[in-house]
C-alpha cells in the first residue's frame, strides 16, 4: 500500500472512529430527544479538534478522555437516567460503598465506546508513519536536472501536507475558532434559543462544559432556575 492510500485509510479510521463512538454512546444511553443532532454535534466537535492543529496524538488523547467520560456517563445513566454532574463529585467518596452495584450495572457492550479511540490511535500512527516514509524517500532520490526541485521531493511534500491534515495554518485556525464558537453558542446560548438549550442538555461535550460553567460561575444555572 502506497503512502497516499495509507493516508486515506488513516483519515478514514480517525473519522470513522469518532462517528462510531458518538453513535454507540447515544444508543447505549437510549437517547430519544435530539438523537441525530447530538450525534452530529459530538462528531463535528471532535473532528474540528483533529483539524485544528497538527498534534494528532494529543487529539487522540483528548478523544480517549472523552470516551472515558462517555463510559462513566453510560454506567451512571443506566441507573440514574442522566449524565454525571460536577455536584456529584462530592459523593465520590461513597463509591466504595456501591462498588457491587456498579459491577452489576456494567455490561460488555458499554466497552464498545473505546473502539473509536482505538481506531483513531491506529489512524494517527498510520498517518505519522506514512508521512515519515514519504519525507524520507522524497529526499533520497537525486534530481539529474540542476536547479530544479526533484519531482519525488515535491510529491513527498504534497504527501506530507496531506498527512498533516491537508489544511493551511489559517484553515486550521478557522477550524479551532469554529469549535470554540460552536461550544460558546451551545453552552452560553446568548439568544436563549430553546432548541440550542435542548441540544446542550443532550450533547455530551457541551453538556459537561455547561455543567462546569453553571457550577463555577452560576451563569446558566441562575438563568434557567429563574425560568
Amino acid at each position: 500500500m502506497d503512502e497516499t492510500k495509507k493516508i486515506a485509510v488513516g483519515r478514514l479510521l480517525i473519522g470513522g472512529g469518532i462517528l462510531l463512538t458518538s453513535v454507540l454512546f447515544y444508543i447505549w444511553c437510549a437517547l430519544q430527544l435530539n438523537f441525530v443532532a447530538s450525534i452530529i454535534g459530538t462528531t463535528a466537535l471532535l473532528i474540528l479538534l483533529f483539524l485544528s492543529h497538527r498534534r494528532r496524538y494529543l487529539s487522540c488523547a483528548v478523544f480517549t478522555a472523552v470516551a472515558l467520560l462517555m463510559f462513566a456517563d453510560i454506567v451512571f445513566h443506566s441507573f440514574y437516567d442522566g449524565y454525571l454532574t460536577v455536584e456529584l463529585l462530592g459523593s465520590a467518596r461513597f463509591l466504595g460503598d456501591v462498588t457491587d452495584v456498579i459491577v452489576l450495572l456494567l455490561k460488555p457492550r458499554f466497552f464498545t465506546v473505546f473502539l473509536g479511540p482505538a481506531m483513531a490511535w491506529a489512524g494517527a500512527v498510520m498517518l505519522r508513519r506514512a508521512q515519515a516514509t514519504s519525507a524520507e524517500s522524497a529526499w533520497t532520490e537525486e534530481d539529474p536536472e540542476v536547479g530544479k526541485e526533484p519531482q519525488e521531493a515535491k510529491a513527498g511534500k504534497d504527501t506530507e501536507a496531506m498527512g498533516k491534515g491537508g489544511l493551511t495554518k489559517k484553515q486550521r485556525r478557522c477550524c479551532g475558532a469554529a469549535a470554540v464558537i460552536a461550544l460558546a453558542v451551545l453552552v452560553l446560548n446568548p439568544l436563549k434559543i430553546p432548541f440550542i438549550q435542548s441540544i446542550s442538555s443532550t450533547e455530551i461535550i457541551s453538556y459537561h462544559i455547561k455543567d462546569i460553567v453553571q457550577n463555577t460561575t452560576g451563569y446558566g444555572k441562575i438563568q434557567y432556575d429563574a425560568e
